[in-house]
C-alpha cells in the first residue's frame, strides 16, 4: 500500500504492504438489522441503492433471515437479492453460499492501489445495492461486516491530510449540515468529498420507496428515494421508458446507466448536470472537469502575467483604447481579466475583453435587470459570446463573435445559441497570441437593449471558460482550473453588480493611470473574492 505515516518528526515513515494496512489500518465494524415497514412486508421492495464503501475493501458473511426470538427463519427463506454492478452497467444478482467469507473492494483501490499499479486493468470499487425480501412482520434480516479503512496516521496523498482527520471532518459536515448545495452548479460541498475518489461525494444509504422522492435535494432529511421503475440520476429519479430501461439496453447489447455527455457513469446519481440515463457499454466513471484535458497545458511556456500587460497595451495602442477596467486578479495581484474600451465618433462602444490565458470561449454583456431572472441576472441577458478558433464543438461557430440571448432558465449554451437575428455589433474579432486572449467588439446595443453610451450607468456581466474546449468538457460552464483546483471565472450580477459609466469612467480613471479604479465596487469586491474562495476550499 505504502502510505506515509504522519509521524512526527519521521516523516520518512510509511506502512509499506498490506500486512501493515490491515495490522495498523482501522477496522470499523458493521452490524445491520433490516426490517420492511408493515405495508411492505408482503413484496420484495428495494431498499438500498447502488453505492460504493469507503476503505480497501469489506469483509461479510451471507445475510441472515431470524425471527425475533433469535432462531433461523425456515430453511430455504431468501435473505433478499443482493446485486451488483458490473463495469458495463449491468446489474447481477449474487447468491453467496452459506459458509462463504466475501471481500469486497472498496473506493480505496483509486486512492491507494490504482495510481502504483505498474500494469494491467485498474481495480476497481464494487457498486452493490440490496432489495429486502418479502417476510414475516416477526422476521429481521441480520448482516455482518468489516470495513478495512488506512490507519488514521497515514497521510491522504490528494488531500495532504491524515485519514483520521479526514473521516472527522467528514462527519462533522455530514452532522452539522452547515454546508449546502451550491446554488449554481447544484454540488454538493467539498467536505462531503473527504476521504473519496473521483470527485464523488459521501451521500446518505436511505431506505428505497414508492413515494415521492425528495424533491430539494437534500441529502439527509428525506424519506423516501426512487421506485423500482426508475434510477436515481443528477439527484432525480429518472423513468424508466421503452427505448431506456435495463431490458431494453440489455436486448440491444447494451449496458443502463445515468451517464453525462462524455459517457462518464454517475455512481448513485449524485452528480449534477447534463446526466441522464443512458444505454451504454462504458466502464469510465465521472471525472472531475479539471482532470480532463486542459486547454492551457499546451499554453507556451514564456507566457506570463508580465507578458499579459505587454499584449494589453499592444492592443490598447491599435485600438486607442481610452478607459480600461480589471475584473479578476490572480493569486500573485496580476490582472488575469481586464477590460478596455473606447467611444467612437459614431456614439458607439468600441470594446476589448482580454485574458491571461487560452480560453474556449468569452461572454460579455448586460445584466438582466428583471428581479426575477436567474442566476442573479445572467438568465436571459444579453450578450456578446466569442468562441476560440480551436473550440470546435459547435460546426461554424469557431473563432465567431455574436450577439445572443441567454435562456430564461437553462444556462448551457446548446439551449441558446440562436444568433440574434438582426445584431448592431461589428468589427468583431477573437484575438488568440502567445498564450493570450480577446474579444474585440463594436456596438451600442446586444440583442436589442441598448447600451448607455454617452453617459449614465450599465450594470454589465461577463464570464470566462479556460478549462477545457467544449468538444472536450461536453459542456460550456464558465470555469477555469488551477492545477486540480476549480474555479469560477465570471462577474457582475445582483450579487456583486459590474457598473461601468463608459464616459464619465474614461474621465475619472484613463486608460493610462490603469488599476481597477473607483468607479467598480463590484468588481472590486468579486477579484478580492475569489484568491479568499479557493483558500477557504483548501481550508
Amino acid at each position: 500500500a505504502h502510505l506515509r505515516q504522519d509521524s512526527g518528526e519521521d516523516k520518512a515513515a510509511s506502512y509499506e504492504d498490506f500486512r501493515d494496512f490491515f495490522q495498523h489500518g482501522e477496522h470499523l465494524e458493521h452490524i445491520h438489522a433490516y426490517h420492511l415497514p408493515k405495508e411492505h412486508q408482503g413484496s420484495n421492495a428495494a431498499t438500498m441503492d447502488f453505492h460504493t464503501d469507503q476503505g480497501l475493501c469489506i469483509a461479510f458473511t451471507p445475510a441472515l433471515l431470524v425471527e425475533e426470538h433469535g432462531d433461523l427463519a425456515p430453511p430455504g427463506a431468501a435473505a433478499g437479492r443482493f446485486e451488483i454492478q458490473l463495469r458495463g452497467g449491468e446489474r447481477v444478482a449474487v447468491d453467496v453460499p452459506s459458509d462463504h467469507l466475501v471481500f469486497m473492494l472498496g473506493d480505496g483501490v483509486d486512492q491507494y492501489i490504482n495510481p502504483r499499479k505498474v500494469g494491467g486493468s485498474d481495480l476497481r470499487a464494487v457498486p452493490h445495492a440490496l432489495t429486502m425480501p418479502a417476510h414475516a412482520g416477526s422476521q429481521w434480516r441480520l448482516w455482518y461486516g468489516r470495513m478495512f479503512l488506512p490507519p488514521a496516521d497515514a497521510v491522504s496523498e490528494a488531500s495532504g491530510l491524515p485519514y483520521g482527520e479526514l473521516r472527522g471532518r467528514l462527519a462533522s459536515a455530514w452532522l452539522e449540515e452547515e454546508e449546502e448545495e451550491d446554488e449554481e452548479s447544484g454540488a454538493l460541498p467539498a467536505a462531503l468529498a473527504l476521504g473519496c475518489s473521483r470527485g464523488q461525494r459521501a451521500v446518505e444509504l436511505r431506505q428505497l420507496s414508492e413515494d415521492p422522492p425528495c424533491a430539494s435535494g437534500s441529502r439527509r432529511r428525506c424519506s423516501g428515494s426512487c421506485a423500482n421503475n426508475q434510477l436515481q440520476c443528477w439527484w432525480r429519479c429518472m423513468n424508466f421508458t421503452a427505448d431506456v430501461s435495463p431490458d431494453s439496453c440489455a436486448a440491444k447489447g447494451s449496458g443502463f446507466n445515468c451517464t453525462n455527455a462524455r459517457d462518464e457513469i454517475s455512481i448513485g446519481g449524485i452528480h449534477h448536470g447534463n446526466y441522464y440515463t443512458r444505454c451504454t457499454n462504458s466502464s469510465q466513471l465521472v471525472r472531475p472537469n479539471c482532470e480532463l484535458p486542459q486547454i492551457n497545458a499546451l499554453r507556451p511556456p514564456g507566457a506570463s502575467a508580465t507578458g499579459f500587460e505587454t499584449f494589453l497595451a499592444a492592443q490598447a495602442r491599435l485600438g486607442g483604447y481610452a478607459g480600461r477596467k480589471d475584473l479578476l486578479l490572480d493569486a500573485g495581484n496580476s490582472t488575469e481579466v481586464a477590460f478596455m474600451w473606447k467611444i467612437t465618433a459614431e456614439g458607439k462602444v468600441d470594446g476589448l475583453m482580454a485574458y491571461n490565458g487560452m480560453l474556449s470561449w468569452m461572454a460579455w454583456g448586460l445584466e438582466n435587470m428583471d428581479p426575477s431572472s436567474g442566476k442573479n441576472g445572467m438568465q436571459g441577458a444579453p450578450v456578446l459570446f466569442g468562441i476560440s478558433s480551436s473550440d470546435t464543438e459547435y460546426a461554424g461557430f469557431s473563432g465567431s463573435v455574436k450577439e445572443y440571448r441567454i435562456h430564461d432558465s437553462q444556462s448551457r449554451f446548446d439551449m441558446w445559441n440562436t444568433e440574434h437575428d438582426t445584431p448592431a455589433t461589428t468589427h468583431t474579432e477573437m484575438v488568440e497570441e502567445n498564450g493570450y486572449s480577446a474579444m474585440k467588439f463594436r456596438t451600442d446595443s446586444i440583442c436589442g437593449s441598448s447600451l448607455n453610451v454617452s453617459s449614465g450607468p450599465n450594470r454589465l456581466i461577463w464570464a470566462i471558460r479556460a478549462s477545457s474546449y467544449m468538444q472536450v468538457g461536453k459542456d460550456s460552464y464558465h470555469e477555469g482550473c488551477d492545477g486540480t483546483e476549480r474555479k469560477r471565472y465570471r462577474g457582475g450580477g445582483r450579487v456583486a453588480p459590474w457598473v461601468v459609466d463608459f464616459a464619465a469612467d474614461i474621465a475619472d480613471n484613463p486608460l493610462a493611470s490603469g488599476g481597477l479604479g473607483a468607479a467598480a465596487p463590484g468588481v472590486l469586491a468579486l477579484a478580492s473574492l475569489v484568491p479568499l474562495l479557493l483558500a477557504r476550499r483548501a481550508a
